[in-house]
């Protein structure tokens, strides 16, 4: 190869490269400014669908909560709360007792198999 193909091949490449860095930059700087365009669109949208999701969740449990207390007779609300209330003593007294229980040492009274004889 002689010096002045050399020096054309090398120029070629290097404005190869060139060509390469000036495109992955401009891709750079579009994708930034399409970015920077579609955030706000973007937040936009999430919040809406943030709020709309909570108005319809308070709505629809408070809707539900009115329509029962309208339809549900007095009796039965009043044997409903018994209920839960009865629920959450149960629930306290049974974490209560394995607290207890847990600050116990456990024994077995089971007798214990050894091949064929009994401990």
């Amino acid at each position: 190869m002689n010096q002045k193909t050399f020096q054309q091949t090398e120029e070629e490449v290097k404005r190869a490269f060139d060509q390469a860095k000036e495109a992955f930059q401009s891709g750079c700087h579009d994708a930034k400014s399409k970015a920077e365009e579609a955030a706000p669109k973007v937040k936009k949208a999430i919040e809406t669908a943030v709020y709309e999701s909570a108005y319809g969740a308070a709505y629809g449990s408070a809707f539900l909560g009115a329509f029962i207390k309208e339809f549900v007779p007095e009796e039965m609300r009043q044997q409903i709360n018994r209920g839960m209330e009865a629920g959450k003593n149960a629930g306290a007294k049974a974490a209560t007792q394995k607290k207890d229980s847990s600050t116990k040492e456990e024994t077995c009274d089971a007798p214990i198999m050894l091949s064929d004889r009994t401990v």
